[in-house]
């Protein structure tokens, strides 16, 4: 979909990313010594095929799904957690349980025994997905609610609603994490959330230690230093007005 108010702005942001592919690939090439990047962007530079057209596809994806999603994240989740003080009184006991006095980021051994936590960030994505609205394309032709759907046509589903859909939810619009322990998910359909992606594309939010431990880490490190005023209330704004469209 041609959107020509967006044509600036994305240039601004391609000169930024080619920019730094540029000189981190020189900087990496005139290395003394063989290059051992710990970061992403220099992981990519040293992948074989890896071009810089592919590079800047994956930065910007970073720059755009992995901020704003998290952030979401982090926001809900803190928030649902000031508003039950009993259970942040819990999560804060296995942090300092697990992580002890220790000032670095913690490992990835560490992050697996956060349970708690790790089923807190879960309930919070089924509550308040950051991506509220997914689309599929039917596989073969569907009747739903009586309606026929072509084989091929695009489809757009509610992840919100269905997060708190009774039939697979009890009590679903209450705040309870342990429905996120290990016993209580192997009872589940395999795809009852979808906080932003399922299947074969994994979003950059998802909190399992196995692919994405930072929003673990990133409540870790804010209940470490956020002192709560409870109960925690919601002040929602208008951020969205609609007009009606002229006549052309």
């Amino acid at each position: 979909m041609p959107r020509p108010k967006y044509e600036h702005p994305i240039q601004q942001m391609d000169e930024y990313l080619y920019a730094i592919i540029r000189q981190r690939r020189a900087r990496l090439e005139n290395s003394a010594s063989p290059p051992q990047p710990g970061d992403l962007l220099g992981k990519l530079v040293l992948t074989p095929g890896m071009t810089d057209d592919l590079i800047r596809d994956q930065l910007l994806t970073m720059l755009i799904a992995g901020h704003d999603t998290s952030t979401a994240l982090l926001a809900w989740c803190l928030y649902l957690l000031g508003s039950h003080p009993d259970m942040l009184a819990l999560v804060r006991m296995e942090i300092d349980l697990v992580l002890e006095d220790q000032d670095e980021p913690p490992s990835y051994e560490q992050l697996t025994r956060l349970t708690l936590l790790d089923m807190v960030i879960k309930e919070t994505l089924r509550l308040y997905p950051p991506i509220h609205i997914g689309n599929r394309r039917a596989a073969e032709d569907l009747t739903i609610c009586g309606y026929h759907v072509p084989q091929g046509t695009r489809l757009m589903h509610s992840i919100y609603l269905s997060h708190r859909d009774e039939e697979y939810w009890p009590s679903p619009q209450s705040f309870q994490p342990r429905r996120f322990a290990r016993d209580q998910e192997n009872e589940r359909p395999p795809s009852p959330t979808s906080p932003s992606a399922a299947g074969r594309v994994i979003a950059l939010e998802l909190p399992s230690p196995k692919w994405n431990p930072g929003p673990s880490w990133l409540v870790c490190s804010r209940l470490s230093t956020c002192a709560f005023s409870t109960p925690v209330k919601l002040n929602p704004i208008w951020a969205l007005r609609l007009s009606r469209a002229q006549a052309s």
